[in-house]
């Protein structure tokens, strides 16, 4: 007998302890099993670049997955809809290559800079003004 099909109607519920937060600011830490997302919020009245983290929330890497799925497609409706997004300039780091050491170290630091850097190329040529801007 074939397994069920799950339903595609989900029943969201909020737990008693649901939190509804504000982050301008998130910080991430991976480890071999999964993603952790830290917001927070910019707090200027403390110090001029300081970031007051409020929820930690750690993702597998598997769902991290579907959740970036989901927000290309949230971000390209919201673009769609409302024009594109521009990121002001120097927000996005270029990415460092390793050294000399750090490649005969760990070889796939190698193969990890050449897909990052991908990645920032590809975003810096959908986003032109988000470059760094020289003095």
């Amino acid at each position: 007998m074939p397994a069920k099909p799950p339903s595609e109607d989900v029943n969201y519920q909020r737990s008693e302890s649901y939190r509804n937060e504000y982050a301008n600011n998130t910080f991430l830490e991976h480890s071999a099993w999964d993603l952790k997302f830290n917001f927070g919020q910019l707090d200027q009245s403390i110090g001029p670049n300081v970031v007051v983290q409020h929820t930690g929330i750690t993702m597998p890497w598997l769902q991290v997955k579907v959740l970036l799925y989901f927000l290309q497609i949230h971000l390209a409706t919201y673009e769609t809809l409302n024009g594109r997004i521009k990121v002001p300039g120097g927000v996005i780091n270029p990415v460092s290559s390793p050294d000399k050491e750090m490649a005969q170290d760990y070889p796939s630091s190698v193969d990890i800079y050449k897909v990052m850097n991908k990645i920032y190329e590809d975003f810096m040529a959908a986003n032109p003004e988000a470059a760094k801007k020289s003095r």
